[in-house]
């Protein structure tokens, strides 16, 4: 082989081995600048008031172990009375959501939960606001309600979680920092 061929090769071989180079160092700085941060925000994590009334998806139905058309079924506020023992349910108007939305909307999620704020949810029953879904048909066979999404305010403290459902894990809780929002939600939900 000639000197010249030898020289094309090596420099193709150089010229590859460049490309690569940079495409990792370029992945990595993007990955580092850009990359997921772990963090949500309350608009890509918490069902939208203008979805409410066309919300329609497919899910299992438990009754039928089949597919089922579920639609929005309306919004309960779950109060816990400490002094009673008893948990006071309030129907939601989809107004009122959607005003604690305005205000929550732009909260970003807490990267790291330490275990003294997810202990304040489990320490007392939070306060849970619950989007409910129904089937589409109302035959008796088939007929079921279940809970959409949930979202619990912790009654000491700024915190309140959303709940999401990843597909091959349990339910996870994504934690929210507010000033004072249990009581701005119940200054919304009970004016």
């Amino acid at each position: 082989m000639n000197h010249s061929a030898k020289n094309q090769i090596r420099n193709l071989i150089l010229v590859i081995f460049s490309a690569i180079c940079g495409a990792f160092i370029l992945s990595g700085v993007l990955l580092y600048q850009y990359g997921p941060s772990g963090r949500y925000m309350v608009r890509n994590a918490l069902l939208s008031p203008d979805l409410l009334t066309t919300l329609s998806y497919n899910d299992t139905n438990i009754k039928t172990g089949g597919l089922s058309r579920f639609v929005y079924d309306g919004m309960v506020l779950s109060l816990p009375d400490s002094k009673s023992k008893q948990t006071r349910e309030i129907q939601i108007d989809p107004a009122h959501y959607q005003l604690l939305y305005q205000q929550i909307s732009s909260d970003t999620s807490l990267g790291t939960v330490p275990d003294s704020i997810s202990t304040l949810f489990s320490k007392e029953t939070p306060a849970t606001l619950t989007i409910k879904v129904r089937t589409e048909s109302h035959a008796e066979w088939q007929d079921e309600s279940k809970a959409f999404q949930k979202l619990q305010f912790a009654t000491e403290g700024n915190f309140y979680r959303i709940e999401l459902h990843e597909e091959k894990s349990p339910d996870q809780w994504i934690y929210f920092n507010h000033p004072d929002i249990y009581q701005k939600a119940l200054k919304v939900f009970i004016p």
